[in-house]
């Protein structure tokens, strides 16, 4: 049950988000210039306060996961500070009509996205990113 709640939620934001292309998006956030603390600060504040993100634009630089087959796959972005002693994971969904190839897994990368209230499967109020860009930084230092 809490499994569909989340997934509608997610439904309900990619038709919300569907409608804006990465092109016409406008950041309201560039979380790429922030590093140590304060950038795990930042991501852990709107992981836990979605209510007050929500529907913002922003940039954000990490380390991209995957796990899990089919229909089933999550997909994460990890940020982590300088040391990456602190880290703060985010879970990714694609916007609709989105194009782009999702990376290999350990890629380091930086997206754009809207952020979206969801429900955990423990009933937990979060924040999703619903992503409208991606570009691979470990292609572009090849």
């Amino acid at each position: 049950m809490k499994t569909t709640r989340m997934l509608f939620i997610v439904f309900l934001a990619l038709l919300v988000c569907s409608s804006a292309s990465s092109d016409s998006l406008s950041v309201d956030m560039d979380l790429t210039l922030l590093d140590g603390n304060l950038l795990i600060s930042k991501v852990s504040e709107i992981r836990t306060n979605p209510h007050v993100y929500s529907g913002k634009v922003l940039r954000l630089r990490g380390q991209y996961y995957s796990y899990g087959t089919g229909n089933d796959v999550q997909r994460n972005l990890i940020v982590c500070e300088n040391s990456c002693c602190l880290e703060e994971g985010v879970k990714l969904f694609p916007a609709e009509g989105a194009k782009f190839v999702w990376p290999e897994n350990n890629a380091n990368i930086t997206i754009m996205a809207i952020v979206e209230p969801a429900v955990t499967d423990s009933g937990v109020l979060s924040s999703v990113f619903i992503v409208h860009s991606i570009e691979d930084l470990s292609q572009t230092n090849r």
